[in-house]
């Protein structure tokens, strides 16, 4: 996920996006397919194709197959990131969103930090046992739980 791109120009997110990625990659592959051109292309090729030992491409395909790749390549990533915003979404809801209701149920005026929830079990009173669990912004903190 990226963020505090949203005024930067398509070409220069995408060449920075190959610079970072290719950096790091263990595999270059021998033809790129983008769905844009970039910036500083002829350079990046350069450096993928000593990187590879073999001469590295980077194309953007108008037509045909390698568009068609392009294209579904584009609609999966959309895809994905709807998902991943649902998903953030529901955590959110799970997390912070539940501390925001629990404030406003108990007329909080400011939200729990941290909280600590106890329960203590016994066996018709004997062998009692007291279990601890910790939420710090609404997130487990397993580190934190105790049992006494």
């Amino acid at each position: 996920m990226m963020t505090g791109s949203e005024d930067e120009a398509d070409t220069s997110i995408l060449t920075a996006f190959m610079k970072q990625y290719y950096d790091r990659a263990t595999f270059v592959p021998r033809e790129i397919l983008l769905p844009l051109e970039i910036d500083e292309k002829i350079l990046i090729e350069a450096w993928l194709s000593e990187k590879k030992a073999v001469k590295v491409a980077l194309e953007q395909p108008r037509r045909g197959t390698k568009k068609d790749i392009v294209v579904m390549a584009a609609n999966n990533a959309e895809k994905y990131l709807a998902d991943a915003a649902i998903k953030l979404e529901r955590a959110v809801a799970q997390t912070t969103g539940a501390v925001e209701d629990l404030g406003r149920y108990l007329g909080l005026a400011a939200l729990p930090r941290r909280m600590e929830c106890f329960d203590i079990s016994h066996i018709q009173g004997s062998e009692t046992v007291a279990s601890m669990v910790v939420f710090e912004d609404g997130v487990p903190k397993k580190s934190a739980y105790r049992r006494f």
